[in-house]
């Protein structure tokens, strides 16, 4: 099991390096992004980390259709289903970052992507992530899981 340890030098190597890449190659300031992402880098080192969920069965979960699919099995409602959620998203920029050849090889079937800084759509990340993920957020609003009864 993962716990985090801000003084960790593990998770100064990821800040370190998270900090230059988005500086020097991308030309990017965003200290909660990095934070986030050296967090993220850190956590995943421990394969229990990477592959935390399981099924009701106890079987690890590999996939992120599978993933996907266990879900779905939440309540719509609440944290758990949020974390899950998130944990998928987190999974998948992992293992994008692991493997961007992959993701360059089939570029031209995914749709076009403009990025832009959370202050477009929120004050700040803390907003953001109250605005989007906290009870009655717009994720609850646009993933209501099953119908409710």
């Amino acid at each position: 099991m993962w716990y985090y340890n801000s003084d960790h030098p593990l998770r100064h190597y990821f800040t370190g390096l998270t900090e230059q890449t988005f500086m020097a190659d991308l030309g990017v300031a965003d200290p909660p992004l990095i934070d986030y992402l050296s967090t993220l880098l850190s956590r995943f080192v421990h394969i229990d980390s990477i592959y935390k969920l399981r099924t009701g069965a106890g079987k690890r979960l590999e996939e992120v259709a599978d993933m996907l699919m266990e879900v779905e099995e939440l309540p719509p409602e609440g944290r758990t289903s949020r974390e899950v959620h998130r944990h998928i998203g987190d999974f998948t920029l992992f293992w994008t970052g692991v493997y961007p050849e992959v993701l360059k090889r089939h570029r031209a079937q995914l749709p076009e992507m403009d990025l832009f800084a959370v202050t477009v759509v929120a004050k700040d990340w803390d907003e953001a992530q109250q605005k989007f993920f906290a009870d009655n957020g717009v994720f609850d609003v646009i993933h209501p899981g099953k119908a409710r009864q």
